[in-house]
């Protein structure tokens, strides 16, 4: 019935900016605190929403892969909701389907309606392209992005009395100093703090490559993903001969830096776009930081966002292959 409904001549409406939000008068019945497996979903279809969202911005013909993540993160969306409800879904549903027992579980079926045109033209964009190799054009697609993300920011709002935003990415994070990092960072960020907010990214990020490396070592000081030869001399030996020599260990020291941070996998590019934008640390033997300067970069939200999912992305990457080397440890016992 819904289904017939909507497209029978309902019309789209304008795409506005990725955070356009129109209001969903859902009944008080319908509200509930996520538990703790749907809160753990909701993470996923966030980070499948942004993913999405990220792919809209690549250069055409990529941007069409948008379609597919997008219409995932929606129908993901909608089977969560369902399960909350307890919507009678059936088995190898389709997505109209879906919406449709969605709907009609809701107290007020018309609060969802609004969006089933969009969601219906979003799912049929998506079969032409997935199945029928039709690419949609960039306008259409950067209308299919600011109506998925529209509808899943209001479902989450509405149904589980949260923001969307408000829903942490932290559950991919198994380290407790990077997952406190981001939060403290977030936070920072949310109030204002910006420098501050780019040096927790900083510390997060640091922290996160300096447990992977530590982790697989000849021995202690000799990381598995170092250059550095064994008669390398130090800094201070180093500085005692005066510059160019100084300036020519701070050139390889960098370089030994690059080339690790290549071996271990992480998207040189989005790290350059990284360190641009947040400051320097340094490290003290006690286990202290120094913060220097960039406070003349400023960064935007939408950069903020790009430095931020890089740390998670970069956390889900090295976690997917993870492993521990220490021979040195063995030959203690």
């Amino acid at each position: 019935m819904y289904r017939r409904e909507c497209m029978g001549g309902s019309r789209l409406r304008p795409a506005g900016p990725l955070l356009y939000s129109a209001g969903m008068n859902t009944s008080a019945a319908d509200h509930a605190s996520p538990s703790q497996p749907e809160a753990e979903w909701l993470s996923l279809i966030r980070y499948q929403l942004d993913v999405g969202l990220e792919q809209v911005r690549s250069p055409a013909p990529l941007n069409a892969l948008a379609i597919n993540t997008l219409q995932d993160s929606v129908e993901a969306m909608t089977c969560l909701v369902g399960e909350h409800l307890n919507a009678p879904l059936k088995n190898k549903a389709d997505f109209a389907q879906i919406f449709d027992a969605v709907a009609a579980t809701m107290t007020d079926p018309s609060n969802l309606m609004g969006h089933c045109a969009a969601m219906v033209a979003l799912n049929t964009a998506r079969v032409n392209f997935k199945h029928h190799g039709n690419a949609p054009t960039d306008a259409t697609i950067r209308r299919h992005a600011a109506n998925a993300q529209s509808f899943i920011e209001q479902l989450c709002q509405e149904i589980f009395s949260t923001s969307l935003g408000s829903i942490s990415l932290l559950l991919f994070i198994p380290q407790d100093d990077v997952r406190a990092s981001l939060e403290r960072s977030g936070n920072q960020w949310a109030a204002g703090e910006r420098f501050d907010a780019l040096v927790s990214l900083r510390l997060a990020f640091d922290s996160l490559i300096r447990n992977f490396i530590q982790r697989k070592s000849w021995y202690p000081g000799k990381s598995l993903f170092s250059t550095k030869p064994s008669f390398m001399p130090g800094r201070a030996a180093v500085q005692r001969l005066g510059s160019p020599f100084d300036k020519i260990l701070e050139w390889l020291e960098s370089l030994d830096d690059w080339v690790g941070n290549i071996a271990i996998g992480i998207d040189m590019r989005r790290y350059a776009f990284f360190t641009a934008h947040t400051p320097t640390v340094h490290y003290t033997m006690s286990g202290n930081h120094i913060t220097q300067g960039k406070r003349d970069v400023q960064a935007t939200d939408d950069d903020y966002e790009r430095c931020y999912k890089f740390v998670i992305d970069t956390a889900l990457s090295l976690n997917a292959n993870d492993y521990t080397i220490k021979p040195w440890d063995s030959t203690q016992s």
